[in-house]
């Protein structure tokens, strides 16, 4: 067998990289899930890929195992999808490997391909797993990675499903949620602890030596649905507590009313649910489909899990607010984030103000125990060692019991991975006379953060995904009420502190009071603090105060706006996130920010686009300086959500028409006419209309249009151009008109000053030129509008369905008036963006990025991608690319060091740029150069030795933009510039 998975690795270019790792070759750089695959979980080999950023981590992509028998197949699957890491495994059998989905049970089907291991050639179902195809994005869109199979998933679904059923069939506990939630915790605890060898029978059975033992079979059977189910929910709470009073692991506290209360039956669905996998459909069960392996089950995925039903009590009222739980890799990715700006030491002090369950603590004290490796690894004896750096470093403040109580459970279980690895016997004996596992009541508070006063002692690292929600009323993660009264009085407080400090927040949003929460009452100065907010907090006409004064007041180092990932990165989450890493101090004039803002088609997701992991390249960051923070229109939507080049074109836009006069707003003005929204039935006097939906346009009769309040009556007699905020088409009504707030108005001033006098106006007031209508029509809904949309408006971008009037009113238009000739014959032409353009005396260089606008990259707006995304390029793509490309590069050298490029091609899913600069050749990239890299669109490297610079560029659409080839020599710039330094 280790002949053929020896072949295999040769075959798929495995061997000797530096990111594949066996049992016998685990360098410093393996982290703790790839440590765990190779020692505990039967995995011969990891191939890893680097996440892109500086300094970077190492995502595991492929396992690799051998197995002689299905129940060994079996086994390994179990292990690899209940770890929850690797999209892929590979299993190598006497005849065959198996190809399954790292994210699906060992009951999903997989492939079986014949692989002979002296065959020079790797079949063809094995060739997208090859080290250099499995690194391209566009190998990725061929494969199907089943997130929704995933192990969280399926907990969630079985947990939530179960916690339904309990209350069906136990009506008493219909209101007491929390009880079933802190049992079901209870439950997962001791299987954890059995699955991890910690908790054996003879030593629970003598605990409970007089009491019922059948309850000692029921918890270590390996055939829950044949055991006996005469044991007693007495019997398992004695369990529990024999457990918890040996190494203090009492989490989920119960009072003895509750105790006296709960069932058998409860006990026994909740054991056969959760450790039997039993299916709940409704009414109906089912055989397990899965069977979760406790002793692999990453710590943080239980924190996710019990993130998504503990704090959740009705999840068929959820909303988009933010109230849904923080993926795992998003709390790495956020951890990594913060550690580049400020790691983590042992004498760190690092606190999440809404802890949750504890997600990003876990991942922070991992890191505080990776940090701190003893001699020999951490091994029980060390536990007075671990204790200590736990309860000094990790502080967290939650305001709902339960999910403390998990962060608490989520933080010992983090302990016991590295000092527990032993029986409950040699940790007693270890702890000596104290217990084993520390009391964190005083570390992870149960308040309201906003109750609590200044930190006594500050701490230098704060991080978190607080509550996105407003606090007047929408729901905050916890989704619990408690003391709607204390509550509000203490954020009011805070809100008042605010104002007298002149520190500005929006809309009363929980994330904005939250980083101020940390900023001036936890962070201590020069602190870092890294926080997953609402994307709409800093870009947006109503985001400029609050985004400004957090710029101002704090060094931004690093955002993250992951507004293209939206959907996808919270499931069912239609707002968008934004991650900031920030120290606690006023910028400076030197400080940089980073910024990453990802597309879907740069990310290895996978044929459904389906997120696992945050990868990039030098070309998917910009780098800027952290005071341009503070300036511009709507928030940080220039810094943040446009690229390089579309950030020249706006600005160069933005000079012209604002010194010409030529923005819409300078059009209506010089033609009389007026702009408005509409408005809500209180507003109006219109009750919305069950005609056509309540988002639409609707006729209105006289006698409707007599109720019409006078502010609106002349935007709704008629006579109106309505433009969408969605931009998808304006269209001119004659006749009276209600429209929602989703559309705004045009109509001649006078009409609205006559009407706004007297409804008895109606059908008298100046009408528009039917040339004038139809020029406009022909403009507002042109390409060329909506590529000025995508420019100037902030959430645009983001769901295409805002365009704000402000935004409208700012986008170039080149016409001076109602009588311009070429407005009035837009509405007869054919090529409408070509006339837009002419009007504008646009260049060249406009033309080529409008028109790659128009054919693609249009279509990267509200989340979206590109059909054609991942094909290949034609050449006139790549020409225009390799040009843009030259000419940016050449602008930064003197003229008498010629910047020249050309393209070769070495078989594989990559193609490489080679630059020349100066009187210096260029030169192919050396065999396995970028191995171990994830090519999303490009990588870059620089020789300054050879004054050469080598280009691996995806042979996809996405790849060859002009876009892309800023982006790209913007990189290679800061390449060239660093090895100068």
């Amino acid at each position: 067998m280790q002949r053929r998975l020896g072949a295999l690795a040769a075959r798929l270019g495995y061997a000797g990289l530096p990111t594949f790792f066996t049992p016998d070759r685990v360098t410093g750089r393996a982290n703790h899930v790839i440590r765990q695959a190779l020692t505990s979980m039967g995995i011969s080999g990891i191939l890893s890929l680097e996440d892109g950023f500086r300094p970077s981590t190492l995502k595991p992509i492929i396992y690799l195992a051998a197995a002689g028998s299905g129940a060994e197949i079996e086994a390994i699957r179990r292990d690899v999808w209940s770890q929850g890491v690797a999209p892929f495994l590979l299993i190598v059998t006497p005849d065959t490997v198996e190809v399954c989905s790292g994210f699906e049970p060992p009951s999903a089907a997989a492939k079986q391909v014949a692989f002979d291991p002296d065959a020079e050639a790797l079949p063809r179902d094995l060739e997208d797993f090859s080290s250099r195809r499995i690194s391209s994005s566009v190998t990725w869109g061929n494969l199907d990675l089943h997130r929704e199979s995933s192990v969280d998933n399926a907990l969630v679904d079985a947990i939530e499903a179960l916690n339904d059923r309990a209350r069906a069939h136990f009506p008493e506990f219909e209101n007491d949620r929390d009880l079933i939630n802190a049992l079901i915790g209870k439950f997962i605890y001791i299987y954890v602890l059995i699955d991890r060898g910690i908790l054996t029978p003879s030593w629970l059975a003598e605990k409970l030596e007089g009491g019922d033992q059948s309850v000692v079979e029921a918890l270590f059977s390996s055939d829950v649905h044949r055991q006996s189910t005469s044991w007693t929910a007495a019997s398992a709470v004695a369990a529990f507590a024999a457990v918890d009073g040996a190494i203090n692991g009492s989490v989920f506290l119960l009072s003895e009313e509750q105790i006296a209360r709960i069932p058998d039956g409860l006990c026994h669905l909740i054991h056969r649910v959760i450790r039997g996998g039993e299916v709940l459909l409704g009414a109906e069960s089912q055989p397990s489909f899965f069977n979760v392996s406790f002793n692999v089950l990453r710590t943080e995925t239980v924190s996710a899990i019990y993130e998504r039903f503990v704090s959740i009590e009705d999840g068929e009222k959820r909303r988009d607010d933010g109230v849904f739980y923080t993926p795992p890799h998003l709390a790495d990715h956020v951890l990594d984030r913060l550690e580049a700006v400020s790691p983590i030491t042992a004498n760190s002090r690092i606190v999440d103000p809404a802890a949750g369950s504890g997600i990003f603590l876990v991942g922070a004290f991992r890191r505080v125990m990776e940090a701190n490796v003893p001699e020999g690894g951490w091994t029980p004896t060390h536990i007075d060692r671990a204790k200590k750096l736990l309860l000094s470093t990790i502080h967290g403040i939650e305001k709902h019991p339960q999910a403390a109580n998990v962060c608490r459970f989520s933080l010992y279980l983090t302990l016991l991975e590295y000092v527990g690895r032993a029986t409950i016997e040699e940790l007693i004996r270890a702890a000596g006379a104290e217990k084993f596992l520390p009391d964190l009541s005083k570390n992870i508070v149960c308040a309201d953060a906003f109750a609590l006063p200044e930190a006594e002692e500050r701490y230098s690292h704060v991080v978190g995904n607080p509550p996105w929600s407003m606090t007047g009323g929408q729901r905050d993660r916890s989704n619990r009420t408690g003391d709607r009264k204390e509550t509000g009085a203490d954020i009011e407080a805070f809100k008042a502190g605010l104002k007298t400090l002149r520190i500005s927040y929006a809309h009363d949003r929980l994330c904005d009071l939250f980083t101020w929460l940390a900023l001036l009452r936890l962070a201590d100065r020069g602190a870092a603090v890294a926080l997953v907010i609402n994307a709409k907090s800093v870009i947006g006409r109503h985001a400029n105060r609050f985004s400004h004064c957090l710029a101002s007041r704090a060094t931004i180092r690093w955002t993250g706006n992951l507004s293209h990932l939206r959907r996808k990165l919270f499931v069912g989450v239609e707002a968008s996130a934004f991650v900031f890493v920030a120290l606690n101090r006023p910028p400076t004039g030197t400080d940089r920010v980073e910024t990453y803002r990802p597309l879907l088609s740069s990310l290895p997701t996978g044929r459904r686009r389906e997120i696992w992991s945050l990868l990039a390249s030098q070309s998917d960051i910009q780098v800027q300086r952290s005071q341009d923070l503070q300036r511009g229109a709507n928030g940080w939507f220039t810094q943040t959500m446009l690229s390089e080049f579309d950030r020249r074109m706006r600005e160069a836009l933005e000079v012209w028409s604002v010194s010409e006069e030529r923005t819409f707003g300078d059009f209506v003005q010089r033609s009389n006419l007026v702009i408005s929204k509409g408005g809500s039935p209180k507003e109006t006097g219109v009750a919305r209309s069950d005609r056509t939906g309540t988002a639409q346009a609707h006729p209105l009769s006289r006698s409707e249009f007599a109720r019409v309040t006078a502010e609106y009556r002349g935007y709704y007699a008629g006579n109106v151009i309505l433009i969408p905020r969605s931009m998808k088409e304006a269209t001119f009504w004659p006749d009276p008109v209600a429209y929602p707030s989703t559309f705004n108005g045009l109509i001649p001033a006078s009409q609205y000053e006559d009407l706004k006098r007297s409804a008895r106006k109606l059908g008298h007031t100046e009408k528009f030129d039917p040339k004038l209508v139809a020029g406009l029509l022909a403009y507002l809904n042109s390409t060329v509008v909506k590529y000025f949309a995508s420019l100037f408006g902030a959430s645009f971008l983001m769901d295409q369905a805002r365009l704000e009037k402000n935004d409208l009113l700012s986008l170039p238009c080149p016409f001076e008036g109602p009588n311009d000739e070429s407005l009035l014959a837009l509405g007869k032409v054919e090529d409408v963006d070509s006339a837009i353009l002419d009007a504008m005396e646009a260049g060249s260089d406009f033309r080529k990025a409008f028109k790659e606008f128009a054919v693609f990259r249009r279509y990267f707006a509200n989340a979206q991608i590109p059909k054609d995304s991942l094909k290949r390029p034609s050449s006139e793509a790549v020409k225009t690319y390799m040009t843009r490309l030259v000419a940016e590069l050449q602008s930064s050298f003197d003229a008498k060091r010629k910047v020249r490029a050309t393209t070769s091609h070495d078989g594989s899913e990559r193609t490489y740029v080679i630059i020349a600069i100066g009187k210096r050749e260029g030169a192919a990239p050396a065999p396995g150069h970028f191995e171990g890299q994830f090519l999303g669109n490009s990588l870059v490297t620089y020789d300054a030795e050879l004054e050469t610079s080598v280009i691996a560029k995806a042979p996809s659409r996405s790849a060859w933009t002009i876009d892309q080839a800023v982006a790209d020599a913007a990189a290679l710039s800061r390449e060239i510039r660093g090895s100068h330094a």
